[in-house]
């Protein structure tokens, strides 16, 4: 079902057609909220009342995630004192265990969640993966990458983070 609706998006996008506005996730506006189901166990929340949060979409075949995910980790262990969460959420796996310890051995020390509906992804227009918002704690995205993090990643949020008005 996954892959029939991202072959349906991606037909419409190539033929010129697009997404409904309303769907569309840009700067400086509300991200789409959601919960999912954590690897370790419970749930993670992404709403308009949270801490920082970078939401990275990742799947186990994919290449540029794997090689990615030492730098989500250092980014997690820096910035996590300064307020931020990081928060990977699979794509092709439903099976907990299988995600926690693919991310163990890949060196994940942040919470890892499933994609249970399959939709997380489009919803944020996904297409590639890796992909990387940066929400503030009002829900609204600052910032978004598509493919692996680039290097100055951790500076940029970093600037983010330090430019945020004191709550």
């Amino acid at each position: 079902m996954r892959l029939l609706l991202l072959v349906l998006l991606i037909s419409l996008t190539a033929c010129g057609s697009s997404a409904p506005e309303a769907a569309v996730v840009r700067v400086g506006e509300p991200a789409p909220t959601f919960t999912v189901r954590l690897a370790q166990g419970g749930e993670a929340s992404v709403s308009d009342d949270q801490p920082w949060t970078l939401v990275n979409f990742w799947a186990t075949w994919c290449g540029p995630c794997i090689e990615e995910m030492p730098d989500l980790t250092a980014i997690h262990q820096t910035l996590a004192p300064q307020g931020l969460r990081v928060l990977g959420i699979n794509t092709d796996e439903v099976n907990a265990n299988a995600v926690q310890a693919f991310g163990d051995r890949h060196g994940a020390d942040f919470p890892l969640a499933i994609d249970d509906s399959g939709t997380l992804e489009l919803r944020y227009q996904a297409i590639g993966m890796p992909a990387s918002y940066l929400l503030d704690p009002q829900g609204r995205l600052v910032q978004r990458w598509n493919g692996k993090l680039p290097a100055e990643a951790m500076a940029q949020i970093t600037a983010h983070l330090q430019d945020a008005p004191a709550s």
